[in-house]
């Protein structure tokens, strides 16, 4: 585009056109991590779920008392129900309520 081009337009035309210009050069930027536990805090959800079915699988597959096999079920609730409020992945009030449904 020539300047004389340029007189020709509106100014509303040209700070549109150059902006749109300066919209397709930029790339999106993508989050810097300066530590690995600012990595951990953005992918938080993911690691708290993962870290949830470990706890699960661990507790599932270790008999912590043989006369109550349904110890190992209620300290593997504990852990991932005190996992979440510490984390606070769900509202406190809906991780609350998952003992009343996981405890039959």
């Amino acid at each position: 585009m020539t300047f004389a081009d340029e007189k020709m337009m509106h100014p509303e035309d040209i700070e549109v056109e150059q902006f749109s210009e300066a919209g397709k050069s930029e790339a999106p930027a993508e989050p810097k991590y300066d530590t690995v536990m600012d990595k951990l805090a953005y992918h938080k959800k993911g690691v708290v779920v993962l870290l949830s079915f470990l706890i699960l699988i661990i507790c599932l597959s270790v008999d912590l008392d043989e006369e109550r096999p349904l110890a190992s079920r209620g300290l593997a609730v504990l852990l991932i129900v005190a996992l979440w409020w510490l984390t606070e992945v769900l509202p406190l009030t809906v991780s609350s309520l998952f003992p009343i449904v996981l405890y039959p």
